[in-house]
């Protein structure tokens, strides 16, 4: 989008509101964000997810990546929920948009 953040600039954006965190002494933190942001920032800083899980791989807007590191060492995805948090009751797949639907092609196998 002419004038908008880069992808980059986005991530960058994320990596700094960790950096804040681990600053301030939290040790274990939850962060909310949009889904699709989810999976692109995995892509791009998490050691063991790749661009094509992540494309493949959906996440709903309540889903859930449990992360261990930090942005100067490192991130390691221990667990990716793609179904929303809280079930039925929260579900709302109409309203996920991309971020919560498949990528075309082929899937792809992931393991913490």
């Amino acid at each position: 989008m002419p004038g908008g953040e880069s992808g980059e600039e986005v991530w960058d954006r994320y990596d700094q509101v960790f950096a804040e965190a681990a600053a301030d002494g939290v040790r274990t933190a939850v962060m909310f964000t949009h889904g699709a942001i989810m999976r692109s920032w995995s892509a791009a800083r998490v050691a063991n997810i790749s661009g094509e899980y992540a494309t493949h791989n959906p996440i709903s807007n309540t889903g859930a990546i449990v992360l261990e590191g930090s942005v100067d060492q490192g991130w390691w995805a221990h667990y990716w929920e793609n179904l929303a948090l809280g079930g039925d009751r929260v579900s709302a797949p109409a309203g996920d948009g991309p971020a919560g639907r498949e990528a075309p092609g082929n899937t792809v196998e992931w393991h913490a």
